[in-house]
């Protein structure tokens, strides 16, 4: 695949661990997306007026939210969730999106990839370009 604007390439897309990583970014630590998850997801197709960004880094979080409440009982769960985020390498610009997440295997993966759907893992996203 050739490296022109507007063409997703895999290999312009790797974000494996370097000095700068975990990185903290908005307050909240970010590590690099593995390689594996943007083997296996998709790349976004833009059109002419829409730029491609690559995924750049992911930050887990968990949460325990409360289902019910009675005056004496209370039914929490848990839920994880991945949220990745997104850089144009030309503007260094920043879109995030998330993912519910699920343990396998001891690692934290899209939950996408347990349900045996890892296609639907963006490794990049088309976002429509700001008017000039």
């Amino acid at each position: 695949m050739s490296k022109s604007r507007g063409s997703a390439d895999k290999s312009s897309a790797t974000t494996e661990p370097t000095d700068d990583y975990p990185r903290v970014l908005d307050s909240e630590t970010f590590d690099h997306v593995p390689q594996s998850w943007l083997d296996a997801g998709r790349d976004a197709d833009p059109a002419p007026d829409e730029r491609l960004y690559v995924a750049d880094a992911c930050h887990y979080s968990h949460f325990l939210r409360c289902r019910g409440r009675t005056a004496t009982t209370a039914n929490f769960y848990e839920t994880r969730h991945l949220l990745v985020r997104y850089r144009d390498p030309e503007t260094g610009d920043t879109v995030e999106r998330s993912y519910l997440a699920a343990l396998v295997d001891g690692e934290i993966v899209p939950k996408v990839f347990q349900r045996g759907s890892p296609e639907l893992f963006a490794a990049s996203v088309a976002v429509p370009a700001e008017a000039e």
